[in-house]
């Protein structure tokens, strides 16, 4: 299991913030083919010439911004053609666990994305509360899904190489 420590915000409250991969929340997922969300906001060019699913990839979850544009107003589904995208999770989050409601800016979780035509991109958050207290955690779940369900899980950049990398990366060759 990896575990991702975001950087602590001068904003945020003093819990720690961890983001962590969940191999329980991934085997949850990853347990059946993927349910239809129908065509997400278009981030392409020629917006108004609807592309088919086989021919985008869909990145789903709670986005402030991709590739430096602020899509936060947008909705939470999105049609990107294939290729390397930096996605940054919205800066807020509004979430309760059923003791706690949580209400503030959260870490901020930047991902690397080789995004691959047909297949899906589910970001989310959760908070956490730590055992026998009024603190707790932001975690961030993140995987891939190819037109059959399959699942790989995905985690935020470690350091500026990992963005290099994927800009690297060439769609066309896989």
């Amino acid at each position: 299991m990896k575990t991702h420590t975001a950087p602590k915000s001068s904003r945020t409250a003093t819990s720690p913030w961890v983001a962590t991969a969940s191999a329980a929340a991934l085997a949850l997922v990853t347990s059946c083919a993927p349910a239809p969300l129908g065509p997400g906001y278009p981030l392409y060019p020629d917006p108004q010439s609807r592309l088919s699913d086989d021919r985008v990839a869909r990145l789903v979850g709670p986005i402030g911004s991709v590739d430096g544009k602020d899509i936060s107003a947008q909705g939470e589904v999105f049609d990107l053609l294939p290729g390397c995208h930096i996605v940054q999770l919205h800066s807020d989050m509004a979430r309760s666990n059923g003791n706690f409601y949580f209400v503030g800016p959260v870490p901020r979780f930047v991902f690397a994305l080789r995004m691959k035509a047909g297949h899906r991109y589910i970001l989310r958050r959760e908070f956490v509360q730590n055992m026998s207290s009024t603190t707790g955690r932001i975690v961030a779940f993140a995987h891939e899904e190819d037109s059959t369900g399959a699942s790989s899980p995905l985690s935020p950049i470690q350091h500026s190489d990992d963005i290099r990398v994927c800009k690297e990366w060439d769609p066309r060759g896989e």
